[in-house]
């Protein structure tokens, strides 16, 4: 062969491996590329993915916070509210036994209540408010107590003194205080 077409021959040859190689160089670049892109895509998508949660995150702890929120302003005016009635129904109460304190039936229920705790206290002494000092000789005679006017207010009943227990307090007062606690501690549970 000649010269030209060894030439020819040798250079289709070295055009034939370069373009192969140049190929194989393009698909190893176009795969590497892709490889690249999708690793791209994928820390994109993780980028995304975390700021979605984070963005989820922060909307739940927003409602939460604002369900709370309403929830504990509810609660106060639920408390306000039964507070209110409480007191309501504790002023009717005492309104009630201010009433009583002065009915004619006042004095029986004295003497009624104190009978017998002196009959289980022997030696009783009994305090009454100075506006149910009236009523003291009835009751004096029918328990056999002594009766004393007593310094302080205390909306009806009487306070009552032994040897054995002390003060016994049976005003309507500490019974309405103990009430009014009682129902107090019922709201609260």
């Amino acid at each position: 062969m000649k010269i030209k077409e060894k030439l020819e021959s040798f250079s289709k040859k070295v055009m034939a491996e370069a373009e192969e190689k140049n190929s194989s160089i393009m698909k190893e670049n176009e795969a590497t590329l892709q490889r690249e892109l999708e690793e791209a895509e994928q820390r994109e998508q993780r980028k995304a993915d975390d700021a979605f949660r984070l963005a989820e995150q922060k909307a739940v702890r927003e409602r939460e916070r604002v369900v709370a929120a309403a929830e504990l302003e509810i609660k106060k005016k639920l408390i306000a509210r039964r507070s209110e009635m409480l007191s309501e129904l504790f002023d009717d109460a005492r309104r009630r036994l201010e009433e009583f304190v002065r009915s004619p039936g006042y004095a029986d229920y004295l003497v009624n209540v104190v009978k017998p705790l002196a009959e289980r206290y022997p030696g009783l002494s009994i305090r009454l408010r100075p506006e149910d000092m009236a009523y003291a000789p009835k009751i004096a005679e029918a328990a056999g107590v002594d009766v004393q006017p007593a310094s302080d207010d205390f909306l009806g009943g009487f306070i009552a003194h032994t040897a054995k227990r002390g003060m016994l307090d049976r005003s309507f007062r500490s019974r309405l205080a103990r009430e009014c606690e009682g129902f107090n501690l019922e709201l609260t549970k």
